[in-house]
């Protein structure tokens, strides 16, 4: 990986920073959100892309303009933001999440109807027997 002693130490993310519609879809993207289909976990690409970097990981840009993360403890560095598994991990908890949910609904919903259903035969057996 690269060393940062030939590179710039960054700050961190500043606190009213808001990611750019670009980079909030590329970020979805990386993390595997499809933001048409689970819109309502766009709170999970935004809370990533503002997650500050652990200590005592830094920010580092190379002198080509690359960003990489650097451990200064155990001088591992990375080119993926050191949280980026765990919002992948998020996103892919927060999907099955909705799955069971609308698999539940999907279930209720179907005996529901069988309910329905045989209530409507039950009547409609009722007033044929009657005619």
């Amino acid at each position: 990986m690269k060393d940062p002693q030939e590179a710039q130490i960054l700050e961190e993310i500043e606190e009213d920073y808001e990611p750019r519609e670009e980079e909030i879809k590329e970020y979805a993207a990386y993390l595997g959100v499809n933001l048409k289909e689970d819109p309502e976990l766009l709170w999970i690409v935004k809370e990533g892309l503002k997650a500050s970097v652990p200590s005592p990981w830094k920010p580092c840009r190379t002198l080509e303009g690359s960003i990489f993360y650097f451990n200064f403890e155990t001088k591992q560095s990375t080119w993926e933001h050191p949280l980026d598994q765990y919002y992948k991990e998020l996103y892919k908890s927060e999907k099955n999440k909705k799955i069971v949910k609308i698999k539940k609904a999907e279930k209720k919903l179907t005996q529901e109807l069988i309910v329905t259903f045989h209530i409507i035969l039950e009547y409609g057996k009722s007033i044929s027997t009657k005619v």
